[in-house]
């Protein structure tokens, strides 16, 4: 899991190697700021048809224990376009934009990948504080 500021990680993720490209990190974030959470995987089962089918859910747990959850996002479907031990970017994305009216302290965002073939789960977290 990749927690980002940075609006052009998919751009730089592909960019040749020679770019050196440099990816941004987030552990603080502040009120009018963004941040997105990428999903990067290897390694899925492939089943009889050569087809895929991985998922995740995502629990954002706010200050002052507020929950919300997203299940059943979009990882990857069908046939990979390259080997199943290439690294994948998973089809959906998360964009937070800190709103004045969000609580201000320690986020954390906890992610559980599923490979609904081999029905193995990963689970993920990260957090970061939003500040005034």
């Amino acid at each position: 899991m990749v927690v980002t500021p940075d609006n052009d990680f998919v751009g730089k993720l592909h960019s040749p190697p020679e770019s050196n490209p440099k990816f941004t990190m987030i552990d603080k974030l502040k009120i009018g700021e963004q941040l997105e959470t990428y999903i990067i995987f290897t390694n899925p089962k492939i089943d009889e048809k050569s087809s895929v089918d991985v998922k995740y859910d995502v629990k954002i747990t706010r200050p002052y224990n507020r929950v919300t959850y997203n299940k059943d996002l979009e990882g990857k479907s069908g046939k990979l376009s390259g080997s199943s031990d290439s690294y994948y970017l998973a089809d959906a994305s998360l964009r937070f934009k800190a709103e004045p009216t969000d609580p201000i302290g320690e986020w954390i965002i906890d992610v559980t990948v599923h490979d609904n073939h081999s029905h193995a789960s990963i689970p993920l977290s990260a957090k970061f504080v939003l500040e005034k």
